[in-house]
């Protein structure tokens, strides 16, 4: 991105990144979910069978870190665009020049100085094209 920029693309992907669920910490069994919604962290616990009350209370893991893919892909697709803009040739700065077959209804250097006062306009470069009759 241009060096005035308004995202940090970093930070948002780190924050926006789902984090992974852990295994319970008590016995490496797989968490389900105990508690969710009402704008509240989703809430795990170990799904293991054969587990007591203390080992119930100690697994529970407060997950917050559930991400957003979308924006990771926005991210994603930020980046290649970025990618893309830089391997593309530097634009060109346009001069225009007003045409004179028109100078009969308008007076030239007023018309050319408005043109002047739009301020810089750029074109991409033209491409190289053969020229006609040229074979290599």
């Amino acid at each position: 991105m241009t060096e005035q920029n308004l995202l940090d693309l970093d930070a948002l992907e780190a924050e926006f990144t789902p984090v992974p669920l852990p295994p319970c910490s008590v016995c490496g069994a797989k968490l389900g979910i105990v508690e969710i919604g009402g704008g509240r962290p989703t809430i795990y616990a170990c799904t293991s069978t054969e587990i007591d009350r203390q080992h119930y209370s100690a697994s529970r893991y407060r997950h917050t870190g559930a991400g957003d893919s979308r924006v990771v892909s926005l991210i994603q697709r930020v980046r290649q665009l970025e990618e893309a803009l830089a391997k593309q040739a530097p634009l060109e700065e346009a001069t225009l020049r007003f045409p004179t077959m028109l100078r009969k209804m308008w007076s030239g250097g007023e018309v050319q100085e408005w043109i002047n006062n739009q301020g810089p306009l750029f074109r991409a470069p033209m491409p190289n094209r053969p020229s006609a009759g040229k074979t290599d």
